[in-house]
């Protein structure tokens, strides 16, 4: 029991760190509920996969293998005549085009006469013609078509020319045929599929030795007419050698040339050495300049003392001298001043003499700045006169380089032509005598023979793809199934999708009446449903034991999702050990009369409210249980407003002082509000869901009403569980150990305890 017990929710609200996980049992499951569907694709594509492979003929696959020479034997180097270059992979690779091309393909197929054998008629590889299938002059005799859909319904049964049945054979040969190069070798696999292993062999080997003799006459043909290309061209050379050869003297003897190498020595080294001169000139021009620069940034006549600071007048050695008699001069000045006045013989002396050197050191400086100015100017002109020296040099070895030049260029067309008369001289010879000597450039290696096994169809690997692809689809099915499912399931749907604690799980029970609530609780105290309704009721009391709930509301979504049942049954549950009223507060569709075998008429809930009836006359006792019932009564013509009044009320106020609890039986939340007023009067509100039956969507709406009225959603009941179907499931696995639970309990046997088999969809 304690199994059956529902299971606190997992969580209520988001969590920020929540991450969605894969849930690998809910795939398992949803594989497990669809076992069959699987099962069933599985079989069925295993089924039409042994009657198609049942009638494809097989096809059998010959393999010659060819060798390509990348070195061919040469007895005469005439390669170059051909132009092939076959030492690198772009020659192999144009031999496996030329083995897949067309032409020695056409060529196959006109040596072996291919077009007059049944297996390559282009009429019995036709794919399927839905055509053929069509009773033409059946419909037509019945309802007459138009003439252009007649000629789009008949088949064409006119028979292919001559050229379009090659065409055809060829393409069939070329879809058969497989070149298939050997990596990292020379060697390629010529393959061909037929039906006949013979043949197969038989094409394969012709192929591979139409290829041979193909490529021979090819390059015979090629020495042929290179033979004839050489012989006309050597004439023409020979002309052309002549007439080169005349030009070179007739040049050299207008030119007056015997020895140009000689004046072109002598030229080049005038050249090397006034480049160098020239060269020495700008360096002396360039640094007489900078002096000539520095020297004249205060005009043509610079003050002494600026003088005195350039370092090119400074390395005069007179202006050095003076310089040195000029400080001497100055110092004695300086010591005879601190002795003696101004007027002093000695002091006049020496400032005569003072005087006397700086007037010769300004001249001396003068004439220096001079010399730096002549300087420069020498070094400009010598530059100059260099430099036409050099260009003269220049034009002159241009005049001997431009009839060297002519010279060398009517030299090379001489030797030019006569190499090339030369080389198709020896060329005319070697084509000449390989004409009758040629060499194949390829040979094979192993020849095919009659394959003793099909090559295909690999009906055992297609088999276990077909079953494979079979179950595949039956996984996928079911998944989209399980995803496309948006009806409750679980406990786990419950709590994540309406944030509702279940307070237990009902299990499926089937009955051939439908139209009344299954009284199970009483009929079979011992069974599953006996014990889920045990589980709910404990889940009900212990959800608030300090207040117990007076008056609980049962609703749920839509009609016949067994409500009427559950809160029957609870009420026997309850009636127990407390005295229980339930009241039937679904007046405009009542089931609890019928369900309990009163007659529709009985005075109830709607006669009590009325006041026409009296309320010992509505109440009804459940024999074994302290618990009764109050029926919905006479149908009034506006429940709503009945429920919604004082007098209503009033009535379950004396009820509520009569009974420890009060069930009330409303109707749904979706078809029609009497639940939404009777939720205000009740203290908690068990929603009623059916297993596998209800869209969420619509529970989340009837959830939603119930919320913004304040109703106190104490939990939901997963009604109607087909625990058969989910017993492999982990959440309903404590279903199946009730197989085995033992029916004796308390002196009650099971003879007495047998199953009422009723409905529980109401």
């Amino acid at each position: 029991m304690d199994n059956l017990r529902s299971t606190p929710p997992r969580h209520l609200a988001d969590t920020p760190g929540d991450k969605e996980i894969i849930d690998l049992r809910r795939y398992w499951n949803a594989i497990l509920e669809y076992k069959w569907g699987i099962v069933f694709l599985v079989l069925l594509a295993g089924g039409v996969g042994y009657v198609a492979l049942k009638y494809i003929k097989p096809m059998y696959q010959a393999t010659t293998t060819v060798l390509i020479e990348n070195n061919q034997p040469k007895v005469i180097n005439i390669q170059d005549v051909y132009g092939l270059n076959s030492n690198n992979q772009e020659y192999l690779q144009t031999q496996y085009e030329i083995l897949r091309s067309r032409s020695l393909a056409e060529e196959v197929v006109t040596r072996l006469e291919l077009v007059n054998m049944p297996e390559f008629d282009p009429f019995r590889q036709k794919a399927f013609n839905w055509k053929e299938w069509v009773p033409l002059e059946q419909i037509e005799s019945v309802w007459p078509f138009e003439p252009e859909m007649l000629d789009f319904l008949r088949i064409n049964k006119k028979p292919l020319s001559e050229k379009a049945k090659f065409e055809a054979v060829v393409g069939i040969f070329m879809s058969r045929l497989t070149i298939d190069p050997v990596r990292n070798t020379q060697l390629v696999k010529v393959r061909f599929d037929a039906r006949d292993p013979k043949l197969a062999a038989l094409i394969s080997n012709a192929t591979a030795t139409q290829f041979i003799e193909s490529h021979l006459a090819a390059k015979m043909a090629l020495t042929e007419k290179a033979t004839m290309w050489l012989g006309e061209s050597l004439e023409g050379l020979r002309e052309k050698l002549r007439e080169s050869e005349k030009r070179l003297q007739e040049f050299r003897e207008a030119e007056k040339l015997v020895d140009v190498k000689g004046v072109k020595t002598l030229n080049a080294e005038e050249l090397s050495k006034l480049t160098e001169r020239n060269v020495e000139a700008r360096r002396v021009r360039m640094e007489a300049a900078n002096v000539y620069q520095q020297m004249t940034i205060f005009g043509e006549t610079p003050p002494p003392e600026y003088l005195l600071e350039l370092p090119a007048i400074l390395e005069n050695p007179l202006v050095r001298s003076l310089k040195e008699r000029q400080d001497d001069a100055q110092r004695k000045v300086d010591e005879l001043s601190k002795r003696y006045g101004e007027k002093h013989p000695k002091m006049i002396s020496a400032m005569a003499e003072l005087k006397s050197i700086k007037s010769e050191l300004e001249t001396q400086l003068q004439r220096a700045a001079r010399g730096i100015e002549s300087a420069y100017k020498i070094s400009v002109e010598n530059e100059r006169s260099i430099a036409r020296q050099l260009d003269q040099a220049k034009n002159s070895l241009q005049g001997v380089n431009r009839k060297e030049f002519q010279l060398r260029e009517l030299e090379r067309e001489v030797e030019t032509n006569r190499k090339l008369y030369d080389l198709f001289m020896s060329r005319a010879k070697e084509t000449h005598e390989a004409t009758g000597l040629q060499a194949a450039h390829a040979r094979i290696i192993d020849s095919a023979i009659p394959p003793g096994s099909p090559y295909k169809p690999n009906k055992r690997m297609i088999f276990l793809m077909l079953i494979m692809a079979g179950f595949g689809l039956g996984i996928v099915r079911a998944f989209i199934r399980d995803a496309l499912d948006n009806t409750i399931r679980s406990t786990a749907d419950i709590e994540e999708k309406f944030r509702l604690p279940v307070l237990g799980l009902l299990p499926l029970v089937k009955s051939k009446k439908s139209k009344a609530a299954f009284e199970g609780f009483l009929s079979s105290m011992h069974s599953h449903f006996a014990e889920s309704i045990r589980s709910l009721r404990t889940s009900l009391i212990l959800s608030r034991v300090d207040q117990p709930y007076k008056v609980i509301l049962v609703t749920s979504t839509v009609p016949g999702e067994g409500k009427t049942t559950v809160a029957l049954n609870l009420a026997e549950a309850l009636g127990q050990t407390e005295k229980v009223l339930l009241i039937d507060g679904d007046m405009r569709r009542s089931m609890l009369a019928k369900s309990i075998g009163l007659p529709l008429d009985t005075p109830g809930l709607s006669d009590l409210v009325a006041g026409t009836a009296e309320v010992e006359h509505c109440l009804h006792r459940l024999n074994g249980t302290k618990a009764s019932v109050l029926t919905a009564g006479t149908q009034p013509s506006n429940p709503l407003e009945m429920i919604s009044s004082n007098r209503f009320h009033l009535v379950l106020a004396v009820l509520k002082k009569r009974y420890d609890r009060i069930i009330i039986d409303s109707g749904p939340t979706q078809a029609v509000s009497d639940s939404l007023v009777l939720s205000s009067y009740s203290d908690a509100v068990v929603y009623i869901i059916k297993s596998e039956d209800t869209p969420a969507p619509l529970i989340q709406k009837g959830i939603k009403r119930l919320r913004e009225v304040n109703a106190n959603l104490v939990g939901a009941v997963l009604n109607q569980i087909d625990v058969a179907k989910r017993k492999n499931q982990h959440e309903y696995i404590h279903y199946s150990s009730y197989n085995t639970y033992p029916l004796k309990e308390s002196g009650v046997t099971a003879a007495k305890t047998k199953r009422r088999v009723e409905p529980t969809g109401v």
